[in-house]
């Protein structure tokens, strides 16, 4: 239900959703994960980070968190932490093939005009 909530649009539903699910299942490293991103959509970023770095406590390896973190690394300016995340996202699931594009871009920025 938070999931469809989200989907179409109903922010506010799937955060009340969310956080029921959160409360009732704390050790759910997926359901912070989703908190996190709906809060990265709504722009507060501070819940984001937070529900990231819950979600990567409960699953160090969790490779959307990650690139989560580096996408709001991003948004603030921090280049080389969301290149470190993103390639950190990489080396777990090198099949992203957005945060690839992403880190070539990056990349591609910050080269040397020649």
């Amino acid at each position: 239900m938070a999931i469809d909530a989200f989907a179409d649009g109903r922010l506010r539903r799937a955060g009340e959703l969310f956080d029921r699910v959160v409360r009732d299942y704390p050790d759910w490293a997926e359901a912070w994960n989703k908190r996190a991103t709906l809060a990265y959509v709504e722009g507060r970023d501070a819940q984001a980070v937070a529900d990231i770095a819950r979600t990567l406590a409960l699953e160090p390896r969790h490779f959307g968190a990650i690139a989560g973190f580096g996408q709001i690394c991003l948004r603030h300016g921090r280049e080389g932490e969301a290149k470190a995340a993103f390639r950190a996202a990489l080396a777990i699931n090198p099949h992203l093939a957005g945060i690839r594009a992403l880190l070539d871009e990056l990349a591609a920025r910050s080269a040397p005009l020649h």
